[in-house]
């Protein structure tokens, strides 16, 4: 073997070697950590860098003018634009836009359903209907200051005992009327669990019972019960209020302001003095947090729509003279609608600008008040004891029996006679009865005559 051959042999061995020995070892070598490149990465940036593999915040752009975004900056204005950068003079604000005056409205409601029907928020603003202001009422409602302090109180129907304290109701077999959902009917559960008592819907059901003997006592509102009967006993003090839903602030600030005006204008006192005897007796029950001075109306609030609207609209349950009751032509008075009235002009009279009319009594008209009497005079509303009365003459006729034919005869007769009487200066009248010509029937006749206040009887047939 020649030496070329030789060495080209032991470089192919060499070679051989180095490339097992590479296969036998490369599995253990590990790839080399790539190379953190720093630069800026944003490819829109003055000097973006391709090779970055990391931003450093060194990007740079070329400064641009904001875009302007006009609109109305004034977060007081109805149409405020938060994205707005440019006010453009656009803003547009709430202003009131009260009628030109206000008056009552009364809607009428039945007194258990009232609070109800007012914080239901579609029948009413308010509740004037003679109501107690009551820490139960105040957890659902709210109240204005006192515009009325009572008293509760007791009547008693025919034949039932005198009482001198009203807890001598509270006794086995004593049955009192009251009506239902009224401080009444709550004092009555809480404190006469002996007697029985019974809830009318209406006050004029709870009289009607008692006239009818249904129950033995009346309980309620002690100006009111002393229109139907003597007091036997008064209790409890109490202020009526005027109601309001919890979220009408704004109001029941304008109504305290104006019940206030009411009270120290002295016109409270005239319209008092128009429905009650007496000195008047309004307790001040105000706080620091009643209002007084009225409020500045707020967009949407129960007072802007009274105004708005130039109603005030009041719930009422109008079957309680003498505080509110129908008159003859459907309308609503009592010292309540003239309170109702005091206010709303005081209101109007604020945010409107009107005048304000003082409340003026109904002048005194002496005269004869007994439909009856022969003098009787429509328009007198104090009685001053001048009604005559014609002398009642009882007549006793068979206009029934077997004698009932001559019974006209006597009748026209008898007539002819008084009127011959009346012709000389008297003043009488016939009142005629049946007879029947039999002793049983004309004795109950006669009985009837007497109870009628005649001071005679003719006839006896």
């Amino acid at each position: 073997m020649t030496s070329k051959k030789m060495i080209a042999m032991m470089l192919t061995l060499s070679m051989l070697a180095a490339s097992l020995a590479g296969c036998a070892g490369g599995d253990d070598d590990e790839e080399p950590e790539p190379v953190e490149v720093l630069g800026c990465t944003d490819a829109t940036a003055n000097n973006y860098n391709a090779d970055a593999t990391a931003d450093d915040d060194s990007c740079t752009y070329d400064e641009t003018e904001p875009v302007a975004v006009p609109g109305c900056m004034d977060m007081a204005a109805q149409n405020y634009d938060a994205a707005a950068t440019e006010d453009d003079g656009s803003c547009t604000y709430w202003s009131l836009t009260a009628a030109s005056d206000m008056s009552a409205v009364w809607v009428e409601s039945a007194w258990d359903p009232i609070i109800p029907n007012l914080n239901a928020g579609e029948m009413c603003d308010a509740i004037l209907s003679a109501m107690t202001k009551t820490d139960a009422r105040d957890q659902v409602v709210d109240f204005t200051r006192a515009y009325y302090t009572s008293s509760q109180g007791v009547i008693g129907g025919t034949g039932s005992a005198a009482i001198t304290a009203v807890a001598d109701l509270n006794a086995a077999g004593t049955t009192i009327g009251v009506q239902s959902g009224t401080t009444s009917d709550i004092y009555a559960a809480e404190n006469l669990a002996s007697a029985t008592v019974s809830a009318y819907e209406d006050f004029p059901s709870v009289i009607t019972a008692l006239e009818n003997g249904d129950v033995m006592y009346a309980m309620g509102d002690a100006p009111v019960l002393s229109l139907e009967g003597d007091l036997l006993v008064t209790f409890s003090d109490e202020n009526f209020g005027l109601a309001v839903r919890e979220t009408s602030g704004e109001l029941l600030d304008a109504l305290d302001v104006a019940i206030g005006a009411v009270v120290n204008s002295g016109e409270y006192d005239l319209i008092y003095g128009e429905h009650f005897d007496g000195a008047v007796t309004l307790a001040d029950d105000t706080t620091a947090d009643t209002a007084t001075a009225y409020p500045t109306p707020s967009e949407g609030s129960d007072l802007t729509a009274a105004l708005e609207s130039g109603q005030l609209n009041l719930c009422t349950d109008p079957f309680y003279p003498p505080f509110e009751s129908y008159d003859a032509d459907n309308n609503v008075v009592g010292f309540d609608a003239d309170v109702a009235h005091a206010i709303v002009d005081e209101i109007a009279a604020h945010y409107m600008g009107t005048d304000n009319p003082v409340f003026v009594p109904t002048p005194e008209v002496l005269g004869c008040t007994d439909a009856d009497a022969d003098n009787y005079n429509a328009d007198a509303n104090t009685d001053d004891g001048s009604c005559t009365y014609p002398m009642k003459i009882g007549f006793l006729n068979p206009i029934s029996g077997p004698i009932a034919n001559f019974a006209p005869g006597f009748t026209f007769a008898a007539a002819e006679a008084i009127s011959d009487l009346n012709a000389a200066g008297g003043n009488f009248v016939l009142v005629e009865l049946d007879s029947g010509c039999d002793g049983t029937v004309a004795s109950t006749a006669a009985q009837t005559l007497v109870d009628s206040g005649v001071v005679a009887v003719a006839g006896a047939a």
